[in-house]
């Protein structure tokens, strides 16, 4: 094999035939979509916890002293709902801007 060189890959082209051009590891457009992904995924922790976890503990449906006295016996995580409903909307608001 006298004069056999080494045959290298092509070159990677686009569709057009053109060569490609070289992207920025992370753009403008990439990054808000992974910011985006995150509140996503943030928004996910509060919202079964304040709609389905403290309604069973804190609401007696037709009797409206017990849910008094619940929301009394238990002021910290009605307090920590309130919070993690606010953290909820808070989320999905920057996901609107």
């Amino acid at each position: 094999m006298i004069g056999h060189r080494p045959v290298s890959p092509p070159k990677s082209r686009s569709v057009s035939g053109q060569a490609k051009k070289e992207r920025p590891a992370m753009d403008a457009l990439d990054r808000q979509a992974k910011i985006a992904d995150w509140l996503y995924l943030l928004l996910v922790i509060p919202g079964p916890f304040v709609l389905i976890y403290l309604p069973s503990k804190l609401i007696v449906r037709g009797d409206a002293a017990a849910t008094v006295a619940n929301l009394l016996a238990h002021e910290t995580l009605f307090r920590f709902g309130m919070v993690a409903e606010v953290a909820g909307s808070t989320f999905f608001l920057h996901l609107r801007a």
